[in-house]
């Protein structure tokens, strides 16, 4: 999620340090969770969504579009690597993929490798 924030400004950080980006500069991410409604319609990991949310689906939808980075891809996300292994059972790897053609299609640099 922190790698959609680069350039939005409600994300910038005012502690003081300003001469620090508050976003990511690249990422690494290992069997990623890019898409909300994915495990919505899944039925992955709901009571831990519900929980990390707050609320369910029906009750917060703006909530499980801001945590969904493949629905906030831009030009200014990092360069990311994409890892993630076919048996988790958890999360399925096509939001890896999905995620990694949505930074392609914005011009950023990913790489994927699906195991």
């Amino acid at each position: 999620m922190v790698s959609t924030t680069a350039g939005v400004g409600v994300y910038v950080g005012k502690s003081g340090h300003a001469g620090f980006a508050s976003h990511a500069n690249l990422t690494v991410l290992y069997n990623g969770e890019f898409d909300m409604w994915d495990l919505v319609e899944k039925g992955s990991l709901i009571d831990a969504v519900h929980q990390f949310i707050g609320a369910t689906p029906k009750e917060a939808p703006e909530k499980y579009d801001e945590l969904s980075s493949v629905q906030r891809v831009h030009a200014k996300v990092p360069a990311s690597l994409l890892l993630h292994r076919t048996a988790d059972r958890c999360v399925s790897h096509e939001q890896s993929v999905a995620y990694h053609e949505a930074l392609l299609d914005q011009g950023v640099h990913s790489e994927i490798e699906i195991y």
